[in-house]
């Protein structure tokens, strides 16, 4: 891999990688849950603007964000990153311009622009230590823990992409990985906007998935570990977070 660094990527301390890492794939299962990045040319010239973000809930992912992700992109990128509610939102973020990171994410064959057809780079697929980690970056980002059926707190864990590639890709991994699951393909769903979207989404349930899933894959997110020791508890085992 060639690197770019520029002189604005110096002055913010930017480190590129040498070597593929697990907490890198974990990095790129949460830019493939709520990250963004984007080139933009400036109007009437030929500079560009290179933009990498992460965009959250303030309300649910606020501790996560600042507990987990700024340090993980401070330990795999050197570069210190601060939080910012956006005004009039429910929302955090965090961003850096950086034709550098750019370049380097888009080398290793990490998916640029939208996400329709976005799937896990190969790096990743090649090597199991990669996936564990990238799917778990995944899920705590753009997945959810919800308990039904009120009173007995069962669990569903869920994740809805509009990329089918990516879901199937999901769905293979962790049927090898033991886990029962109920797959949408191509639905679409209606928001309270009057806007409609099409994706697909991974409903994995139960207690005994939950247990496997903490045991295997774990989360670094607060408010999903919450929800599954509401369902399941500690007893038998511990949360996977490393």
């Amino acid at each position: 891999m060639k690197s770019i660094i520029t002189y604005g990527d110096k002055r913010k301390g930017l480190q590129l990688p040498v070597v593929l890492s697990e907490e890198l794939a974990e990095f790129l299962g949460i830019m493939t849950g709520d990250g963004s990045i984007n080139k933009y040319r400036f109007k009437g010239g030929t500079a560009s603007e290179y933009s990498i973000s992460i965009t959250c809930s303030f309300t649910d992912d606020k501790e996560y964000i600042d507990n987990f992700i700024v340090p993980l992109i401070f330990r795999v990128f050197n570069i210190k990153l601060k939080p910012v509610k956006l005004k009039g939102q429910n929302t955090i973020r965090i961003i850096t311009r950086s034709k550098g990171l750019f370049y380097f994410l888009k080398d290793i064959g990490f998916n640029i622009g939208p996400k329709d057809n976005i799937e896990i780079p190969k790096f990743i697929l090649k090597n199991k230590k990669f996936i564990i980690p990238f799917i778990r970056g995944l899920f705590d980002t753009d997945g959810s823990v919800s308990l039904k059926k009120q009173g007995h707190n069962y669990p569903v864990i869920s994740v809805k992409q509009k990329s089918r590639k990516l879901v199937e890709q999901l769905e293979l991994i962790l049927k090898e990985m033991g886990f029962s699951m109920y797959t949408e393909y191509d639905t679409i769903v209606n928001d309270n906007r009057g806007f409609s979207s099409k994706g697909s989404r991974i409903y994995i349930n139960g207690r005994k998935n939950a247990k496997n899933w903490m045991g295997k894959i774990g989360f670094h997110n607060p408010k999903h570990i919450r929800k599954v020791e509401i369902a399941v508890g500690r007893e038998g085992f511990e949360p996977s977070t490393a």
